[in-house]
C-alpha cells in the first residue's frame, strides 16, 4: 500500500436539543480538530472502474438489508400520511 489508510477522528462529545418552534430533534457531534490541508484542494478525482464497480456492489449490498428504525430523522413515525403529506407539500 502506498499510504496509510485514514484515520477516524477522535470524539469528544455530543449534543441533542429539541426545536419547540418546529417539532424537530437536533444533534451535533464534536470531534477532533483536523488543521492540515486537504489531500486534494481542487480539481477533478479520476476514480478507476473497479473502484465505481466495488462501490455500486456496496450500495447494493447497503439497500438489501433491513431495518428496525421506524423514524424519520426529526422523529416522526414514518407513515402513510407523512409520506403523502410531504409529496403534495414538495409539488407547490
Amino acid at each position: 500500500m502506498i499510504f496509510d489508510p485514514p484515520g477516524r477522528l477522535d470524539f469528544i462529545r455530543a449534543s441533542t436539543w429539541f426545536d419547540a418552534t418546529a417539532p424537530i430533534m437536533w444533534r451535533v457531534d464534536e470531534v477532533e480538530l483536523v488543521d492540515v490541508a486537504p489531500v486534494r484542494a481542487s480539481g477533478a478525482l479520476t476514480l478507476s472502474r473497479a473502484w465505481w464497480d466495488t462501490f455500486n456492489t456496496s450500495l447494493d449490498n447497503l439497500a438489501a438489508q433491513r431495518t428496525t428504525r421506524l423514524a424519520t430523522p426529526d422523529t416522526q413515525p414514518i407513515s402513510q400520511e407523512l409520506v403523502s403529506t410531504a409529496i403534495e407539500n414538495g409539488r407547490s
